[in-house]
């Protein structure tokens, strides 16, 4: 039911948008409370984390190598970040950016087209020196000079889960090519590398 009103909110968030609800709060959000015990048994059926050993596998470079560039940027981000794959998704050129002499990536919804899960997801994560040595700054670089807007240009605002759907599913089919299937009901995916 939870999932179901999600998407409900999200069709208020698109009329209220258009013109087509009044503005303010979305009457979709916050209608399903679950009590602390509901709370606690929903985690036992989330999402799985990775196991080390799992890591090595995903993250090996002739595993990795198979998805595109992009994708492949995505996925050593969300592993180094921990942001949700949604906030990597959506990151414009100007949101990677020294601060304080420290290449950062400024997580915000400062841009059109980008939204947070929540206020406190505003953040400032600085760029780990693998990433660095991995050639990031120079694929940022590149994509400035070429004129882009955002990191992942070829991401869609308008997908079902936003900018982070194909970086998601991409990364779905990778766990399924290179790690056996599950022995649990959880679920297995970018939202396993926060956990």
């Amino acid at each position: 039911i939870a999932n179901k009103m999600s998407y409900v909110a999200r069709v208020c968030e698109w009329a209220m948008g258009g013109g087509h609800y009044p503005q303010g709060d979305n009457p979709a959000r916050k209608q399903i409370k679950y009590s602390k015990r509901e709370k606690i048994l929903r985690r036992q059926h989330g999402w799985r984390p990775f196991t080390s050993d799992e890591i090595r596998v995903l993250y090996h470079p002739a595993h990795l190598i198979t998805l595109s560039v992009a994708k492949r940027w995505a996925a050593v981000l969300v592993l180094y970040t921990g942001a949700r794959v949604s906030e990597i998704a959506q990151l414009a050129i100007g949101d990677v950016r020294d601060s304080d002499s420290v290449a950062c990536l400024f997580i915000t919804d400062e841009s059109p087209g980008q939204s947070l899960k929540n206020p406190g997801s505003k953040r400032v994560v600085p760029v780990h020196p693998d990433l660095i040595a991995l050639g990031f700054d120079t694929y940022v670089t590149n994509l400035r000079a070429q004129g882009e807007q955002w990191v992942f240009p070829k991401s869609k605002v308008d997908a079902v889960n936003r900018r982070g759907n194909s970086f998601s599913s991409a990364f779905t089919r990778h766990i399924k090519s290179y790690l056996p299937p599950a022995q649990d009901s959880r679920k297995r995916g970018f939202h396993s590398l926060r956990s």
